[in-house]
């Protein structure tokens, strides 16, 4: 075999592994120090953009991740954690009960939808201007008669909780009988009434906000103690700033109130009122 064949063999043999090796300088290490992100859940988005031979791994006490590819790969990576590790925003929640017989007076059209489970929930269209309808606006429109605006300001996609209500005593009794002896005691259990707002919001693009609610309305039985309750999830995309009506059921299109009992008595001296929720970001 000449010398020049032996040559173009061996040429031919070594050119794959000189592939592999310029293939394998290029790998690189970069390390992304995540501010706001949970690296764990970082990591599980990252690992579908590695390449073949890439590596991801996380460094739990500096909340980053540490990715061994190629240039390309890496570059993908640090373009999604670029949009994904942002500053949560703050969301200001606000909440208004305003009377039945006071929002049957206003001159405004609730479109209400199905929620579920008793509750429904309803947008209000924009006034003549085109500005949304805010709670302050509401509240003065029926001339303050409202419960006191309640204000809540909770982290994007950290829950919330809002409690319009009261406590309200329940007298129970137990018996227990020793050695023919019988013992009586008695007890007061105080128990919730009034109706709860579980609410978690976040962005949902621009000038939009998705805010999840879930209403829990609680009421005391007259003389029995019995307490019951119904709740219901739901999720909305609303304006940022923007305004949702909540109201439970009344067996047709459209919504009926919600009762709150007023302190002293759990249920002849319950109000009704519709539940207005109004959030907007603040950063």
């Amino acid at each position: 075999m000449s010398r020049a064949i032996i040559i173009s063999l061996l040429i031919a043999a070594l050119a794959p592994l000189a592939a592999v090796d310029a293939w394998a300088q290029e790998l690189k290490v970069e390390i992304f120090r995540l501010g706001y992100a949970d690296a764990a859940e970082m990591e599980k988005i990252a690992v579908a953009m590695l390449s073949r031979k890439g590596k991801i791994s996380i460094n739990e006490s500096s909340n980053s991740l540490v990715v061994v590819d190629t240039p390309a790969a890496i570059r993908r990576i640090r373009e999604i954690l670029a949009r994904l590790d942002v500053k949560p925003a703050n969301i200001r929640i606000e909440v208004t009960f305003v009377e039945k017989s006071r929002m049957e007076k206003l001159d405004l059209e609730v479109r209400w939808r199905m929620a579920g489970k008793g509750w429904m929930i309803g947008s209000i269209p924009a006034t003549p201007g085109g500005a949304p309808l805010t709670v302050e606006a509401l509240a003065a429109k029926g001339e303050s008669q409202s419960r006191s605006k309640q204000s809540l300001l909770v982290m994007e996609n950290t829950p919330g909780r809002i409690f319009v209500g009261g406590e309200y005593p329940s007298q129970e009794r137990t018996v227990r009988v020793d050695r023919g002896n019988v013992y009586v005691t008695e007890s007061t259990q105080f128990k919730s009434a009034g109706t709860s707002l579980y609410v978690i919001a976040s962005r949902a693009g621009a000038g939009k906000l998705k805010i999840a609610v879930e209403p829990e309305s609680a009421r005391l039985e007259e003389g029995t103690g019995t307490y019951d309750v119904k709740s219901a999830t739901t999720a909305v995309v609303i304006d940022d700033p923007g305004t949702v009506v909540l109201s439970k059921t009344g067996g047709s299109s459209e919504g009926s109130s919600v009762s709150i009992p007023s302190r002293g008595d759990a249920s002849s001296s319950s109000r009704s009122f519709m539940i207005i929720l109004s959030a907007r970001s603040e950063n």
